[in-house]
């Protein structure tokens, strides 16, 4: 980034202050950059931490974070171009042609997946089997549902 842009950035900051973001924003700690921005090591941590909650700093920050990353994010139309150049290149080989084609189609919605729910031979699904269990009440007095009981010839009867 351009000195120019760096300091239409920061030109509410004081110098030190400036050279805090500056510092933040190449990813050292707050501490550090404090510390390096001219403020004493014993007092560098609770200076950060002032700056770090200084409406100015922390709009200076955003700003100077934002247009560092900028250039470093591709746009959906950046990857886009990108895979249509290489799709289009006949010096590239055919498989990666292909697979670029494939992902500028997914990326543009070429490819729709239908997923169909049901039954056999493609009738309804069957509703939802429900089990309803009978249970003693322990001598509380209240009504529970117990499973039915199965007898030595096989049928069933409840309890």
């Amino acid at each position: 980034m351009s000195d120019r842009k760096t300091h239409g950035l920061m030109y509410r900051l004081t110098s030190r202050q400036a050279a805090f973001v500056r510092g933040v924003a190449q990813g050292r700690s707050a501490t550090e950059a404090a510390r390096l921005a001219g403020y004493s090591a014993s007092y560098a941590n609770r200076q950060a931490a002032q700056l770090l909650d200084n409406p100015r700093v922390q709009s200076a920050l955003a700003k100077l974070t934002a247009a560092i990353a900028a250039p470093e994010i591709a746009l959906a139309a950046h990857r886009q171009t990108w895979w249509t150049t290489i799709m289009r290149d006949n010096g590239q080989e055919m498989k990666d042609r292909l697979r670029a084609s494939e992902l500028l189609g997914r990326a543009q919605g070429d490819f729709v997946e239908r997923h169909e729910h049901t039954g056999k031979d493609g009738e309804p699904l069957p509703p939802a089997q429900v089990i309803v269990y009978e249970m003693p009440d322990n001598g509380r007095g209240v009504p529970v549902l117990m499973p039915p009981r199965t007898t030595s010839n096989g049928t069933s009867r409840h309890r």
